[in-house]
């Protein structure tokens, strides 16, 4: 846990650890308690990272199952012409499967990105609800510090005469 930068939760490793230690090297962010300017990091900025590290594995992942695909089309090709045919039909079977592999690969990699997303726009939306909220707390103490319409209207009632 403490290698990871994670406070509670299980012992030993958890998914995201290993990048989330890098990800701290590099950017130095185990040193932030002494610039006390910094945003503090949540759960949800660690869960986030770790979905984007998931979507990274997916997407290495697809590249070595299409590496595989290519493998095993030209090993069928190979084997047809030296005439091992039993052989070809399994590494057709073979290049199937990795087909089918790459296939759920992408399906998975679009369902991270869309939760990422998804994410994204949600942390705006309450960037943005908050933000306006702020506003009308600003607006209502600026319209009691200066009276409202009533008083408005009084003066410049009090400014004809």
């Amino acid at each position: 846990k403490e290698y990871a930068g994670r406070p509670n939760g299980p012992d030993g490793y958890q998914f995201g650890d290993f990048t989330r230690h890098w990800w701290r090297k590099i950017t130095g962010a185990g040193h932030q308690e002494s610039e006390g300017a910094s945003v503090p990091v949540d759960d949800s900025d660690m869960a986030l990272l770790d979905l984007k590290a998931q979507k990274d594995q997916l997407v290495g992942h697809r590249r070595r199952m299409e590496k595989m695909l290519a493998r095993d089309e030209e090993a069928a090709r190979s084997l047809v012409q030296v005439g091992r045919k039993q052989q070809a039909m399994i590494a057709l079977r073979k290049k199937k499967m990795h087909q089918q592999l790459v296939i759920d690969c992408e399906g998975h990699i679009a369902k991270v990105d869309e939760l990422i997303s998804n994410i994204e726009v949600a942390r705006i939306q309450r960037d943005t609800v908050e933000a306006l909220a702020a506003g009308v707390q600003t607006l209502k103490r600026v319209q009691r510090e200066i009276g409202g319409a009533d008083y408005v209207q009084q003066l410049m009632d009090e400014h004809q005469e």
